[in-house]
């Protein structure tokens, strides 16, 4: 009669080395560091870079920002903000004046991503980014980029244009009730 740990032996050094090859499978995905250029840390630096030009234009006199007055310089300037090529469908809104206030919002992106803050595991929640006047960066939720009124902000990527003919063509569209309940 054989013996029947002769018999086993195999099978259970077979799953052994199996839930090794496992382990380590999942210890190298774990470890690996993905990019994180896109979404909320472009968003972030578009939006920082739009604080910034907009600190420019109020130290050279150039405010309130009016597109039908910008020169094309100017207005290629806000419209190439670095990071903006990393938002996709996303764009920068940037306001037209600075009120003088430290904690004025002065530039928001108005698309939400879900990469800041980067999680091992799952996503973080979707988030608005946003600059203020004092130079700092933050990231809103979903409910507080709605409560915004973004009807003093100009669309960066539309100020680059060549024809710009009046300045409510550059303002957002304020979000339909019906958008509102849908997110």
């Amino acid at each position: 009669m054989p013996d029947i740990h002769h018999r086993y032996l195999p099978i259970g050094v077979g799953a052994v080395i199996t839930l090794a090859l496992i382990g380590g499978a999942v210890a190298v995905l774990l470890s690996v560091k993905t990019t994180n250029c896109g979404g909320n840390t472009a968003a972030l630096s578009a939006c920082r870079s739009a604080g910034e030009r907009l600190w420019s234009a109020l130290y050279e006199e150039r405010l309130p920002l009016d597109p039908a007055t910008m020169s094309k310089s100017d207005r290629e300037s806000f419209s190439s903000l670095s990071g903006l090529s990393w938002l996709g469908s996303g764009t920068v809104l940037v306001a037209r004046q600075l009120t003088g206030e430290d904690r004025q919002l002065v530039a928001v992106c108005d698309k939400a991503f879900d990469n800041v803050p980067e999680k091992r595991l799952g996503r973080a929640p979707f988030t608005h980014a946003v600059a203020f006047a004092d130079g700092t960066t933050a990231l809103l939720s979903e409910a507080e980029y709605a409560r915004l009124d973004l009807s003093g902000f100009l669309d960066v990527r539309k100020l680059g244009t060549e024809n710009v003919e009046r300045v409510g063509a550059l303002i957002p569209a304020a979000p339909s009730e019906s958008e509102l309940e849908a997110k």
